[in-house]
């Protein structure tokens, strides 16, 4: 049996996970506190201060929701017949988790398949309906959701799409405090970041979280160009629409964006497959639309090509492009203070220049040292994950090859994600399975969907793996993914419900979630009531 814990805004949520069957009646374990009541609702518990009559959302200190259980491997296939009961005693309660009958034979039936998950949390919600797959078509693996802690009205998910059939770029954020499980905990930022023009020919937005500052680039078809615009989330006010100088006659073009430390911004746009001929990377400098034009400067160039597939990073006040080439998964660092895209680390192939290349699928982060990265083989429909240690743009590095999450047994797959979670110095990675080979998908009642696993980011080891649907879509596109939080319960996906025409959002469950060990950052959770959490036990 392994047990895990996720605290998050009014709410924590304990899992446990049994490997194998368990001829038990309940779970007990015992929750010590000083000067805490609680109340029993809808099977629900929520804790508030002793004495404290009013029992509004305000005044709840924690809440424990109601217990479920499902198979892990299918998470469809789940029973609620558990129930709370509540014992008093000197110091504290004893909790119990109880199995109905009911749950006692879903449980103990012979065609159950463990392990079981007993009280995940994972949320889903519709962002957007009515979107068309020709309106996110060529969003691919962009940054499309962000999440920011110090946002007005409290910390909040941020997400960037192309409005259907109007061709602007929009943004919705959504409270965490509101759980973000329904379509109405979201609400419109601006339905139009561009503030330079009413056009309504602006594709395939990216974004980029700088601070409390969400910075989004797109790609502007009558300018042929991009253009990008920020939302400072504290106030939720836009900042000036900055345009990027005409590139011709381009069709379509991936768009990445990144911000050094010194406030410069980064630009990487290339043209997709048969759209055009437009390579470019791009400084706009700190303050102001300044561009400066860096694909050829100072006789160097980034080594970037058509239908490239690019991921701007910043490390300190330099730039690092990854690009997914035809020749292999690749590098380029610039070097800011001398301007030239530096000899030691331009156009350097990560993967070895593998035949596996026949991918865009590919998702980079940074803890402003060192850099992982994720591509899908696109030959196995597996992955492969790089690691460069304390990366630098100006001396010579090394990407290593790292375990991967998902060495074998996918070969229908497409999207991949990763996220770097600061808090607990971990990568948190996703992909999305077509579900055509992967039990946890085709079982689950829908065609698509989300495999999870995290490591440490240090000795990488990755976890056990957790399949999760989008919202019961049968076909899942263009997802995005958080790119650098600081807590598990922050990560998250936005993606394109083709089946349904929804742009929707999905929390990712079952990351490497806080242990019993981390007992004093409960203790700071509830405000010091909490005096030890003990581990649950298995009794008959």
């Amino acid at each position: 049996m392994d047990l895990k814990f996720t605290p998050a805004p009014e709410k924590l949520t304990e899992e446990v996970i049994l490997k194998k069957y368990h001829d038990f009646n309940s779970i007990s374990y015992d929750l010590d506190t000083i000067d805490l009541d609680f109340i029993q609702e809808d099977n629900e518990l929520y804790f508030y201060k002793e004495g404290n009559s009013d029992h509004s959302n305000d005044n709840w200190i924690f809440a424990i929701k109601a217990p479920f259980m499902y198979e892990q491997s299918n998470i469809d296939n789940k029973s609620y017949e558990l129930t709370y009961v509540v014992e008093k005693k000197t110091v504290g309660y004893k909790l119990v988790k109880q199995l109905t009958e009911e749950g006692k034979r879903w449980l103990s039936d012979p065609n159950r398949s463990f392990p079981i998950v007993i009280d995940p949390t994972a949320v889903n919600s519709v962002i957007q309906a009515g979107i068309e797959s020709s309106e996110v078509d060529y969003l691919k693996n962009k940054r499309n959701i962000q999440f920011f802690p110090n946002a007005t009205g409290g910390a909040a998910w941020y997400a960037v799409y192309q409005t259907a059939n109007a061709g602007t770029i929009a943004v919705e954020k959504c409270p965490q405090s509101l759980a973000c499980d329904a379509t109405p905990d979201w609400s419109v930022v601006t339905s139009d970041l561009d503030t330079a023009d009413a056009d309504t020919d602006n594709f395939n937005p990216s974004t980029w979280k700088e601070g409390d500052t969400l910075y989004t680039a797109w790609f502007d078809n009558s300018r042929d160009a991009y253009q990008f615009n920020t939302v400072n989330t504290t106030t939720d006010g836009l900042g000036t629409t900055c345009n990027g100088a005409d590139g011709g006659t381009v069709g379509v073009a991936y768009v990445s964006i990144a911000v050094a430390n010194d406030g410069d911004v980064y630009i990487a746009v290339i043209a997709v497959p048969t759209t055009g001929t437009y390579e470019k990377v791009s400084k706009v400098t700190s303050g102001g639309c300044t561009e400066t034009n860096l694909t050829s400067i100072n006789s160097t160039t980034p080594g970037i090509d058509q239908g490239d597939f690019p991921e701007m990073l910043t490390i300190g006040n330099d730039a690092l492009l990854i690009f997914a080439a035809d020749n292999g998964l690749r590098a380029s660092g610039y070097d800011d203070t001398n301007a030239v895209w530096d000899a030691d680390t331009n156009d350097i192939d990560i993967n070895g220049a593998t035949a596996n290349n026949t991918t865009i699928d590919m998702s980079a982060v940074t803890d402003g040292t060192d850099v992982w990265v994720i591509q899908r083989n696109g030959t196995t429909g597996d992955s492969e994950t790089f690691k460069c240690s304390a990366c630098s743009v100006t001396a010579a590095n090394t990407w290593t090859a790292l375990d991967e999450p998902w060495g074998s047994g996918l070969t229908a797959t497409s999207y991949v994600g990763l996220s770097y979670i600061s808090g607990t110095n971990v990568l948190a990675a996703v992909i999305l399975d077509d579900g055509f080979n992967s039990a946890a998908c085709t079982t689950s009642g829908t065609s698509d969907c989300y495999l999870s696993k995290s490591t440490d980011a240090d000795t990488i080891s990755w976890g056990s793996q957790f399949a999760f649907a989008g919202g019961g879509a049968t076909e899942i596109n263009n997802s995005g993914m958080t790119a650098n939080v600081a807590s598990e319960d922050q990560v998250a996906v936005a993606y394109f419900d083709v089946t349904n025409n929804e742009f929707e959002f999905a929390t990712v469950p079952e990351n490497i979630l806080l242990l019993l060990l981390l007992v004093p950052f409960f203790r700071k959770l509830f405000f010091g009531k909490v005096k030890r959490l003990r581990k649950p036990t298995l009794f008959q």
